[in-house]
């Protein structure tokens, strides 16, 4: 096994690709890696004085067969970053979904860790890396990605919609096969290897983790596999493997919650809400029913100045809030009263339908297949059957909109991932979870099941914020955290960012 010799925790990443411009060893018995200084993968880590590296390693690191993987590696420094501060190491969400091209991102994560080192590494399959896992299309039929894919409103029948996606996922995986890629080797498991070999190559003995969303749950993995040398770990709005892979519908009527939340917030503020939802409980599923006796079906103008029939039935409607909520909660109030006087205007603010376009949208900078590799393939065997997924569906029509795991049935294969990558984490080290009061994907129910296994635990819920949202709240208690892990963490800027008026006509 080479390495550098002697302990260099921080000689400053130029010195050292300075004295060595790559660094190739050895783990187990024959998987091989490598680290090389190289150019920066996007500009904008250039314009942000990144020192970047390639780095390589075996696509399957138990079974190294030939093939590897190239993932593009931008250590940052932050203003007078202090040398001797353990470096935080960042976990991508997505999954597939980059921001090394976003310099506004970063510089809110520099911002969030201030005024420690940076380390990004684009996991194995994103854009970025090579092979870059993609599947162009999705956006086309998939409606996850409201502004992308707005088809959800499209007036189709719902064995067509099924038709549409898992032909897509189908027609994704056929592609990923024949560009030779092993699909099975995209998950958890390998990207958790692929970060513990970049630690060892650029010599830090000790380090932090901050993982958003999906890279949260990969942060979680890590600690599985490779925690030996974490001192803490961050998690921004995390979706965990255990709780991401179990049944659709199950989670959707977790979520459904949200909604009732949202609700409770307006009757308990609100004296007009009170008096207007008395039964606030019951509300969106009263709306629901409302709307698939008698869809909201119109015209709109697109944006290249086309039209477009649209429809919205009670199905569409639930689905939609998941996406749509975070940003226009405060008109709820008024969707729910104009639907029960039979006024669907509302809808077209609501959901913004004059956005939605004729011709198919620019895709998104995301490795699509990368989401569907990394997805189905952490379920292991845990995958659904179409004939699972499609009862599912026909059971309650709003999963069409929602988080397409359950289209994993028609992934081609399951991946041979260790049983206990879906299992709650047992963790000792202290660990900081951030929610967003008005995130429908990862709310505080995600911490609260955490906190069973790993007891130093703490949550933040933010109030008025989203799923991801910047705010100055959010910078200072994670930088306070990672300067005092195991101190109680100051929250008291949580309600900072004041709720919107509600509106109700």
């Amino acid at each position: 096994m080479r390495v550098l010799s002697g302990h260099h925790s921080w000689l400053g990443v130029t010195a050292l690709a300075a004295t060595l411009l790559y660094v190739g060893f050895t783990s187990g018995a024959a998987a091989q890696s490598m680290l090389r200084q190289s150019h920066c993968a996007t500009e904008a880590l250039m314009t942000l004085g990144a020192t970047c590296y390639e780095f390589t390693g075996e696509e399957n690191w138990d079974h190294p067969n030939g093939k590897t993987v190239t993932l593009p590696v931008a250590v940052l420094s932050n203003g007078d970053s202090d040398p001797q501060l353990t470096p935080v190491f960042f976990f991508f969400g997505g999954p597939g979904a980059t921001h090394l091209a976003n310099e506004e991102k970063i510089q809110a994560t520099l911002e969030d860790i201030k005024p420690r080192r940076l380390v990004l590494v684009e996991p194995r399959g994103f854009m970025y890396a090579r092979p870059a896992l993609h599947c162009p299309g999705l956006n086309a039929i998939n409606h996850y990605w409201r502004q992308f894919a707005p088809d959800v409103f499209d007036p189709v029948d719902l064995d067509t919609r099924i038709k549409q996606q898992s032909d897509y996922v189908q027609a994704c995986y056929h592609k990923l096969k024949k560009d030779g890629v092993d699909v099975t080797k995209y998950t958890d498991y390998e990207i958790v290897r692929d970060y513990e070999e970049i630690r060892e190559a650029l010599g830090y003995e000790s380090i932090d983790l901050y993982g958003v969303s999906t890279g949260a749950g990969t942060v979680l993995s890590f600690l599985k596999y490779h925690g030996a040398h974490v001192r803490s770990a961050v998690l921004g709005w995390p979706w965990i493997n255990e709780l991401r892979n179990r049944p659709a519908i199950d989670e959707f009527f977790t979520l459904k919650q949200v909604y009732a939340d949202i609700l409770a917030t307006c009757v308990r503020e609100s004296k007009e809400c009170s008096q207007r939802f008395p039964g606030y409980m019951f509300e969106v599923d009263r709306v629901r029913a409302i709307l698939d006796a008698k869809p909201y079906e119109t015209t709109v103008s697109t944006e290249t100045g086309g039209q477009r029939k649209v429809r919205i039935d009670g199905a569409a409607f639930l689905s939609q809030l998941y996406i749509y909520l975070p940003d226009n909660y405060h008109l709820l109030p008024k969707v729910l009263g104009a639907i029960k006087r039979d006024d669907y205007a509302s809808l077209n603010e609501f959901f913004n339908l004059g956005a939605i376009d004729k011709v198919q949208p620019e895709t998104p900078p995301w490795a699509l297949g990368h989401l569907w590799a990394h997805m189905c393939g952490d379920m292991g065997k845990n995958r659904p059957t179409p004939e699972e997924s499609i009862a599912m569906i026909k059971r309650e029509p709003a999963l069409m909109g929602f988080e397409p795991n359950l289209l994993c049935a028609w992934w081609g294969e399951d991946s041979d991932v260790p049983v206990n990558l879906n299992t709650p984490p047992v963790v000792g080290l202290p660990v900081l979870a951030l929610h967003g009061q008005l995130d429908t994907c990862c709310g505080t129910r995600w911490s609260e099941i955490l906190m069973k296994t790993m007891p130093n635990l703490q949550r933040v819920e933010l109030q008025g914020q989203g799923h991801g949202a910047d705010s100055p709240c959010r910078h200072r208690i994670i930088s306070a955290f990672l300067s005092s892990p195991r101190a109680k963490v100051d929250d008291s800027c949580k309600n900072d960012e004041p709720l919107r008026n509600w509106l109700f006509e």
